[in-house]
């Protein structure tokens, strides 16, 4: 079983991982993405320095939770739905569909 703190960590070295992933693909990848990669690259960032200051702060997890939370309103919007919409978008531009 995962401790608390064992799982911090891994969230610590995941959203880094996401954060530098989504920077190179918002820099190297098909123009109409690149907004939406940087924004998950910035989501990702964000979420690396609050589990970072969680994990020398684990006492104040409250405090944290309610600081945090609504930053994952915004990941759905981030991650998962504009990506999907853009991947439509993107699909019938390439697929010469002619409907965006």
């Amino acid at each position: 079983m995962w401790s608390d703190l064992g799982i911090i960590w891994a969230s610590i070295g995941m959203s880094s991982c996401a954060a530098v992933a989504m920077a190179i693909a918002a820099r190297h990848s098909f123009p109409e993405l690149r907004p939406l990669f940087a924004a998950g690259s910035t989501l990702a960032t964000i979420y690396a320095v609050a589990y970072v200051w969680l994990a020398f702060h684990f006492e104040r997890a409250a405090e944290w939770t309610s600081v945090v939370r609504p930053v994952s309103l915004f990941a759905w919007l981030v991650v998962w739905i504009m990506p999907a919409l853009a991947s439509v978008r993107l699909w019938r531009i390439v697929s010469g569909s002619g409907r965006e």
